[in-house]
């Protein structure tokens, strides 16, 4: 199955002619506190470079478009609330939070006429911590569990209140593999960084099977589960299939931990 086949119909992420006026309302957006900083203009000259595939676009010479003018340019509520993840990923860039930062970019939302959450579990995030961060990424993607379980895996609920002694089995058999197979590297991955298995306890509010296929993802690849790592990892998985769960897998990961990042520093500086 292509990348394709994971489209929302009619429902491209951001490109074409939008892509201008997205990057210049982020601009406009994160234009706070004296200016958007280096570091938030690296991140969206990456973002629109490699995601966004307009490399010709330069963050330092674009003009930021206002509010009105941008409600008047960017017109479809799709586009409308990508650009608004966009920026609240980039304006995460940039900690320890400040209402001024989240104002700057609700001032967008309220011209769009968007009623989204996002910006309130934003400051909710850096105000509770990343736990309550990682709690609201669980409730978020628990209807795209479908398209992030391991396939073999998808019936299998038996683990969804207690240990799933199945598929421990089927990992554990893992160490008879040879070195260097997928299987071996696996466990390997697993007892490096002092993860448990999938299967030992209870799934909680995310799937097993889930973890299962994440985990397997970062041995393939070769990420391992560091913040720039899961981040990689994010922004892989949208580049191989460009639809909303990867998209804003790939948002939310950089403002899971960029939040984490400035909860420290606010902590650093208590």
């Amino acid at each position: 199955m292509g990348a394709a086949d994971f489209r929302f119909p009619g429902q491209d992420i951001i490109s074409g002619e939008v892509v201008e006026p997205v990057m210049r309302a982020t601009l406009g957006a994160i234009d706070v506190l004296g200016g958007p900083t280096e570091r938030q203009l690296e991140v969206l000259k990456i973002l629109t470079e490699h995601l966004l595939l307009r490399p010709d676009l330069d963050p330092w010479s674009l003009t930021p478009l206002g509010a009105e003018e941008a409600a008047l340019t960017i017109t479809s509520l799709e586009h409308r609330r990508r650009f608004l993840w966009l920026a609240i990923a980039v304006m995460l860039c940039r900690g320890p939070l400040k209402d001024s930062q989240v104002a700057g970019v609700k001032v967008y939302g309220d011209a769009f006429g968007i009623e989204d959450d996002s910006l309130a579990i934003m400051r909710a995030w850096m105000m509770q911590g990343a736990a309550f961060a990682a709690a609201d990424l669980t409730r978020y993607f628990h209807d795209f569990t479908n398209s992030h379980e391991e396939h073999q895996l998808q019936l299998r609920k038996v683990h969804v209140y207690q240990p799933d002694e199945q598929m421990l089995d089927v990992i554990e058999s893992f160490e008879t593999l040879p070195e260097g197979t997928l299987g071996q590297e696996f466990l390997r991955f697993h007892q490096r960084h002092g993860l448990e298995l999938p299967g030992l306890r209870p799934q909680g509010r995310l799937n097993r099977t889930i973890f299962l296929s994440h985990d397997m993802n970062h041995v393939i690849t070769g990420y391992e589960p560091t913040p720039a790592g899961e981040i990689a990892l994010a922004a892989m998985s949208f580049a191989a299939g460009r639809c909303q769960p990867t998209w804003a897998g790939l948002l939310l990961n950089l403002a899971y931990h960029e939040g984490l990042l400035s909860r420290q520093e606010l902590s650093s500086r208590a």
